[in-house]
């Protein structure tokens, strides 16, 4: 599993975190991975992962309230954060 953003109590996040053991082989851990580029909407957007092509795709949402909605795409790759 791997999850986007995060909010620290006063400022929004860029985080992107990956699970893995999840499924009952191993330990399951949490692993903080490094994004580069510009960053997704964080709010009201919507995200999905592909396993056949290992992205993880953000679409829409928005910045901050209250500016209208971001119809940009973006797309993070290596999203299973495996090498």
């Amino acid at each position: 599993m791997t999850i986007f953003g995060g909010y620290n109590g006063t400022n929004l996040l860029g985080d992107v975190w990956v699970l893995s053991g999840a499924s009952g082989q191993g330990i399951a851990s949490w692993t903080q991975q490094t994004a580069s580029g510009p960053v997704p909407a964080r709010r009201f957007a919507t995200a999905v992962y592909d396993p056949a092509t290992n992205l993880m795709n953000v679409f829409g949402g928005i910045f901050n309230l209250p500016t209208l909605p971001d119809d940009h795409l973006f797309v993070l790759t290596n999203a299973n954060g495996l090498p």
